[in-house]
């Protein structure tokens, strides 16, 4: 989570972007695209920047209405970026994707890239034998660095259903990878 520094920085932030202060909000815009795009990305988002972009715009629009601190605000923008993100899926299911078949010479491949897509694939195996729950926690908790907190507020679950989330897919990793389990 953030330090005290920063925290009070994003605060002042936020009161500022309430007041119409444009560089209030950049400064929140800064503090919140990378997550933002970070969780669409493992998420499954076809544009992750987008999302983020599109969550913070909305977000920028409802700031008069909204009340609550930096922490608030921000699961604020989460949930704005997972209900995207949930849209996204479902516009996808609806409408087939059409293949675009290039060649690609064998030259282009990089064993820099090849390597990188191997850990993504690895990180995406591993996910996927959780339940969803689990999966959007995790990836909320990490990707996101969410609270234990606003990461119920994102999901709308209790936050003891949130930390149980956690605890069963944090084993359950633990125990595809072979490591050890410490409390």
């Amino acid at each position: 989570m953030k330090d005290e520094p920063s925290l009070a920085i994003e605060e002042r932030a936020l009161i500022q972007a309430r007041l119409g202060v444009g560089a209030g909000f950049e400064v929140l815009f800064n503090a919140l695209a990378g997550p933002i795009s970070a969780f669409a990305a493992r998420r499954g988002s076809d544009d992750p920047d987008g999302v983020a972009n599109t969550a913070l715009f909305d977000a920028y629009k409802g700031l008069a209405n909204f009340e609550g601190d930096f922490s608030a605000f921000r699961a604020y923008v989460f949930r704005i970026a997972r209900n995207r993100i949930i849209d996204d899926f479902r516009k996808r299911e609806r409408r087939p994707k059409l293949a675009v078949l290039d060649d690609v010479p064998a030259a282009l491949v990089i064993e820099d890239t090849a390597e990188l897509m191997g850990s993504q694939q690895w990180v995406s195996q591993l996910l996927g034998e959780l339940t969803e729950d689990q999966r959007e926690v995790i990836t909320l908790r990490i990707l996101g660095d969410v609270s234990i907190a606003e990461t119920a507020l994102i999901m709308g679950k209790p936050i003891t259903a949130v930390k149980a989330l956690q605890r069963r897919a944090i084993r359950r990793l633990h125990a595809l990878t072979g490591a050890e389990v410490h409390r």
